[in-house]
């Protein structure tokens, strides 16, 4: 059984990292398009068209990684762990193939467009890449547990803990866009609103709330040690 598993994992892996590649590939040619000397912000007038096949490209993205962790995974702890492992694997890989393609980003605290949905998510790459390590972890002490286990690996204090780090970390991406004022939003933002990003052709960046990025992954890192000895108690009442 561990052998199967462990199979699966590295398929998994292995797919991760390919669709890595695919997403940093679209992001390169979408970039020589709009960004031929380099992204930055403001963010340039992006077509509608355009603006919403990349919308529909990123809920793409997410059913294909819920779908290969629901095959991969036999109960509902493996599948999310499996949904963590394939979520972080492909960023790392999205972010890792700009670098040695582009050499962008030019540091850890480059600016991004991490994400559109619903809104869209800006912070420096450093930031999902912390995240990206610690959803590795947090999948490798999942994944360790054994298939039918009678004891639950989450309590609801981890849980709860993880639930509110993830949306505390979360939130702080969305922060800045939830913040913007009008003065900051682009005046033709109204007669373009198929356009996602069309309200941030003025807006340039400046400050990251890294206080509630840290208070995130604080409480992040708090439920993935009582994971670590809740699992460790599962494979120790399995022996």
């Amino acid at each position: 059984m561990k052998t199967q598993a462990s199979r699966v994992t590295k398929l998994l892996i292995l797919f991760s990292i390919a669709m890595g590649y695919m997403e940093a590939a679209v992001v390169i040619y979408l970039r020589h398009i709009y960004y031929p000397a380099g992204f930055d912000f403001p963010l340039v007038p992006i077509a509608p068209r355009d603006s919403i096949t990349e919308l529909l490209r990123e809920f793409a993205t997410i059913i294909m990684l819920v779908t290969i962790s629901i095959i991969s995974g036999k109960n509902k702890i493996h599948r999310f762990a499996y949904f963590l492992l394939s979520f972080s694997i492909w960023d790392l890989t999205y972010y890792l193939v700009l670098k040695l393609i582009l050499n962008w980003p030019a540091s850890l605290f480059s600016w991004d467009i991490l994400f559109l949905i619903p809104v869209p998510w800006i912070g420096p790459v450093l930031g999902p890449l912390v995240l990206c390590i610690l959803m590795i972890i947090v999948s490798y002490l999942l994944l360790r547990t054994p298939e039918k286990s009678e004891i639950k690996v989450f309590s609801k204090t981890s849980l709860s803990l993880l639930i509110s780090g993830a949306v505390v970390s979360v939130f702080s991406f969305l922060f800045n866009y939830l913040g913007l004022d009008s003065s900051q939003i682009n005046e033709g933002a109204n007669e373009n609103k198929l356009s996602v990003l069309s309200d941030l052709q003025q807006y340039v960046p400046s400050i990251f709330h890294w206080e509630l990025f840290v208070a995130g992954i604080l409480l992040i890192l708090l439920s993935t040690i009582m994971i670590h000895f809740r699992t460790k108690k599962i494979i120790n009442h399995q022996l």
